[in-house]
């Protein structure tokens, strides 16, 4: 069968190697013009079709447009049976398509009609899709919406960038061309017209696509930064400078979201947690070292113990806190107490109304995360005012343990959440209310008889962790 094929970048090489492979007669292969890199541009590079084609001594077409009465001639001349078409860069007009008897076929690397358009590879990651795959379409006139002559499912890892999946899937796309180019041959194939109504869409990516905001869910960070791995490249601005990011993946972590935690191994930097707060009843309970150890397996390092109670002497204070700071890898928040914080390895404080102000207990340790507990917006702008990091807000629903206040609700959490400090919520949190309270722009919640009481601790800090991130 006399092929002609039109391709440009690595991902359509795979595709004309094979065909050559498989004894197709390629009789050339159409692609765009040499680009002028380098900083004076002066010099010319081949896209790699081209290369790939001249070493195997197949006929190289450069039409700056694949347009005009002499370049249809020229195709005309070439006598195709089947013209093959993979990430060429140029949309075809209907003239030309009509050139080879069987028409031309598309190689996409999508499952159609999902992710039709110019970046499906990307998208499938954004999108968090579990499943992708490779289509080879019969072209027409729409955008990606001609009928299906074959398909091939995959799996899409986890941990995998858009470049490594474009890659299989270039490979997957070469030999599914095969098998349907064989298949039109021999005169089996049913093409099966695509259902315009299930079509989604993969736009090109642009600039703003590529833009990290720290405020997203940990996963959905991970995911833009592999999708477009290693072009074009996630990009955020980091302590007033843009980077790129390159391999990213999700992990449990404290902090501010965009503050960089560690730089051991790479960056790990902070998007959006939860605490297991104290009391004095929880403090005295028997239990308390099997039920914290259960939070901490199920919360990992993004749920931090905040060890308080007001009615706790000093060194019940400090015991709570020494156990706390055994559950390893969550962290340890002391509050009020500074003198405790100071004995113990608190990661921060969260102090009260009445006692020193943060620009004060920074003083004493810079590297705590210093929160204040506040009730309202006017207290939270104090806070902020005096250098609070973060503010412990609530209650934002009604409690059996304090009837006495005012819930914020919803309204008042998003009104001292707007000041623009990561805002912990308490008060009222269940399971059932933690993705209004995410939306209402709380950072992360906090429990105490939501998590202490559970009849599996473990399950409990899980479900609040997958609540904020999911």
């Amino acid at each position: 069968m006399r092929v002609v094929f039109f391709g440009t970048p690595d991902f359509a090489v795979p595709s004309l190697l094979a065909l050559i492979g498989e004894g197709f007669d390629v009789v050339a292969a159409v692609t765009q013009p040499d680009k002028s890199q380098g900083r004076s541009r002066s010099t010319l590079v081949a896209p790699p079709v081209k290369v790939a084609a001249q070493a195997e001594d197949v006929a190289v077409l450069q039409p700056a447009r694949p347009t005009g009465a002499e370049f249809h001639r020229t195709i005309r001349d070439l006598a195709p049976e089947v013209g093959v078409v993979v990430a060429y860069g140029h949309i075809l007009k209907p003239d030309l398509l009509a050139i080879p008897p069987r028409g031309m076929v598309n190689v996409h690397p999508s499952l159609l009609p999902e992710l039709r358009g110019a970046a499906p590879v990307e998208w499938a990651i954004l999108n968090g899709l579990e499943k992708t795959g490779v289509t080879i379409m019969q072209m027409g006139e729409g955008l990606d919406s001609g009928p299906i002559l074959h398909q091939i499912p995959h799996r899409i890892p986890d941990d995998v960038t858009g470049g490594e999946l474009s890659e299989h899937l270039a490979e997957m796309g070469a030999q599914a061309l095969v098998e349907a180019l064989q298949l039109l041959e021999a005169n089996v194939l049913k093409p099966v017209p695509q259902k315009d109504a299930n079509a989604t869409y993969a736009p090109k990516l642009t600039r703003e696509v590529a833009r990290v905001s720290w405020n997203e869910p940990a996963n959905a960070v991970a995911r833009k930064i592999l999708a477009l791995d290693p072009r074009p490249g996630a990009w955020a601005e980091l302590e007033g400078h843009e980077v790129k990011l390159f391999r990213a993946e999700p992990a449990q972590a404290n902090g501010k979201p965009g503050e960089v935690l560690t730089t051991d191994n790479g960056l790990r930097i902070a998007a959006a947690g939860g605490a297991a707060v104290t009391d004095e009843r929880v403090a005295r309970r028997a239990d308390l070292d099997r039920v914290a150890a259960d939070l901490a397996a199920g919360g990992g390092a993004a749920l931090a113990f905040h060890a308080r109670g007001h009615a706790l002497s000093g060194a019940e204070h400090f015991e709570l806190a020494a156990r706390l700071a055994d559950q390893r890898p969550a962290r340890l928040f002391v509050n009020d107490r500074l003198d405790v914080a100071l004995a113990t390895p608190a990661t921060g404080v969260q102090l009260g109304r009445g006692g020193l102000t943060p620009e004060d207990a920074r003083r004493l340790e810079p590297e705590w995360w210093i929160g204040v507990s506040v009730h309202d917006l006017d207290e939270a702008r104090a806070a902020q005012a005096l250098g609070a990091d973060y503010l412990l807000v609530g209650t934002v629903f009604p409690t059996a343990s304090h009837p006495e206040r005012t819930p914020l609700g919803l309204s008042g959490l998003a009104g001292v959440a707007a000041l623009g400090l990561p805002v912990v919520a308490i008060g009222g949190i269940t399971p059932a209310r933690i993705a209004a309270v995410r939306a209402a722009g709380a950072y992360g919640v906090a429990a105490i008889r939501g998590l202490w009481d559970a009849l599996e601790p473990d399950a409990a800090a899980r479900q609040m962790l997958e609540g904020l991130t999911g």
